[in-house]
Parts: C-alpha cells; sequence; structure tokens
C-alpha cells in the first residue's frame, strides 16, 4: 500500500500594502468679526441739570406697646423719628389696649372643638360638573378666637377645581371657636367637604 502525500502548500500571496495615508491640509478657522457700534449722535445732558434728590424715608414716629412698661411709668418713641418730630400729645393711657396673643391650643387638647356656625356651599366648578366628577376634600383650617378662617390649605381632594373652591368657601364660613377652660382659643383641625352632583 502506498501512502499519498498531500501536495506542497503554496506560498501565501502577499497582499500590495495600502497606499500611505496623504496628509490633510487643516480647516480654515472661523474668526468673529468685530463690529463696532455706530457713533452716538446724541449730545450730552446740560450741565446746569438739577442733581437728582434721593426718595426721604415715610415718617415713621410713635409709641409701640413693645417700648412701654407695665407699670405705665415710661414710654420711648420708636420708629425712624430722627427724620421727624412726634405729635405734641400722646394718647391717653386709657385708650390704650394692651397686646394679647390669640392662644392657641392643639386641637386634641381643646374642651370643645370648632362647630360651623353658618353653613357655605362653594359652587360646583364648571370643569367637575363637565367631568361629571364627585368627591371629599379635606382641608386644615385654622379658626382664631373670634371664629374666623385665618388660614386653610388643601390636605387631599380629587381635582378638577374642587380642591380650590372648597378652600375658598371655608373662608368664607363662620365657626364657633374652640373652647378651652371656658375661653376661646385659636385651632387647627381637619374639616372635610363633600361634593356631590345635583
Amino acid at each position: 500500500m502506498e501512502v499519498q502525500r498531500p501536495p506542497p502548500a503554496a506560498a501565501p500571496e502577499e497582499k500590495p500594502a495600502p497606499p500611505a495615508p496623504r496628509p490633510r491640509a487643516p480647516r480654515p478657522v472661523k474668526v468673529a468679526e468685530v463690529v463696532r457700534p455706530p457713533p452716538v449722535t446724541a449730545p450730552p445732558p446740560p450741565n446746569d441739570a438739577p442733581p437728582a434728590q434721593p426718595a426721604k424715608a415715610p415718617l415713621v414716629v410713635g409709641i409701640s406697646m413693645s417700648s412701654t412698661t407695665t407699670a405705665g411709668t415710661f414710654s420711648a418713641a420708636v420708629g425712624n423719628t430722627a427724620y421727624g418730630k412726634t405729635a405734641e400729645r400722646a394718647a391717653a393711657p386709657s385708650d390704650v389696649k394692651a397686646y394679647a396673643a390669640p392662644r392657641y391650643v392643639p386641637v386634641y387638647q381643646v374642651d370643645a372643638p370648632p362647630r360651623v356656625l353658618s353653613e357655605f356651599r362653594p359652587p360646583y366648578p364648571p370643569e367637575a360638573r363637565k367631568a361629571n366628577v364627585e368627591g371629599t376634600v379635606v382641608l386644615s383650617v385654622t379658626v382664631d378666637t373670634g371664629g374666623r378662617v385665618v388660614a386653610a390649605r388643601v390636605v387631599s381632594g380629587p381635582g378638577y377645581g374642587l380642591d380650590e373652591a372648597a378652600r375658598d368657601g371655608i373662608r368664607k364660613a363662620r365657626f364657633a371657636p374652640a373652647i378651652k377652660g371656658g375661653e376661646p382659643v385659636s385651632t387647627e383641625f381637619k374639616f372635610s367637604y363633600t361634593f356631590l352632583l345635583d
């Protein structure tokens, strides 16, 4: 038996070398043009113009409750009194009422929470009526010692203008103030208003 040998491998063909890259010319650099403003032809202001007068500060004079004592023996003028003159006569002490900050008590500490005295019905927003949206708006309401709503903010609501309508409506309502120890106090509480389509 005779073993056949494979024919000798052909020498690999050499590929020609790629041509050397040609050097590229640099791109032209754009230079901004300098544009000079046109010469001003307006005449200069006259030399005899009066100098501008600085605005005068408003005159604030008087006596505040913080500048008096409880004994009523001394009071000091407050404000920018260097700019003007105070009144010749002060108010009679019997006419001046002492400042009393409204007493605030958290709603969970009051003896009786605020209650609505005057019903209010805010107008149904057209956007919500058109979309047939009903829902409850939860508000955080602060009522002062006189039963007036002094702050109202939306906690949650369905949107479509119902939140704003409830907030604006509650500001017009009157409440009986919260009571603590037999005295009216200011407090903040949650109030819900439900909008229902007719």
